[in-house]
């Protein structure tokens, strides 16, 4: 009988870790929100930004997007404040179709001011502006 229970309990811990281990398997984003990002970026003097994200590969989720949360493959918020964004924010970031929060405040740090607003109407899940 002890052995029936100690097969049961470990039975039950493989097939917890194995689920816990899909579910945090890394997801990739989606493309088109991706290239929002990336276009973003090109767009805002990324290369001058004060923390910079490394564009060349679709990797949100290795931790070297400063400010950006993404789940289940989806961007869900955008907190770049202070990061000395400079130019117009990108006719793609209406791609972010999940984005909730967006968060671009930069007391003098930051000019936007070229951006079309239009192209934040897309925005269809935006919650915190």
């Amino acid at each position: 009988m002890r052995s029936n229970s100690f097969l049961s309990v470990l039975f039950l811990l493989t097939f917890c870790f194995t689920s816990f281990a899909q579910t945090t398997e890394a997801i990739p984003l989606a493309t088109v929100e991706y290239q929002a990002l990336v276009d973003l970026y090109n767009a805002t003097n990324g290369d001058n930004w004060t923390n910079k994200w490394d564009i060349t590969t679709n990797d949100i989720h290795l931790g070297n997007w400063h400010g950006v949360t993404a789940e289940n493959g989806h961007i869900t918020e955008i907190n770049l404040r202070n990061n000395r964004i400079r130019g117009a924010i990108p006719a793609s970031f209406g791609n972010l179709k999940f984005l909730k929060k967006l968060d671009l405040y930069g007391y003098n740090s930051h000019d936007l001011s070229t951006t079309d607003l239009n192209n934040l109407s897309d925005l269809e899940s935006l919650e915190d502006l």
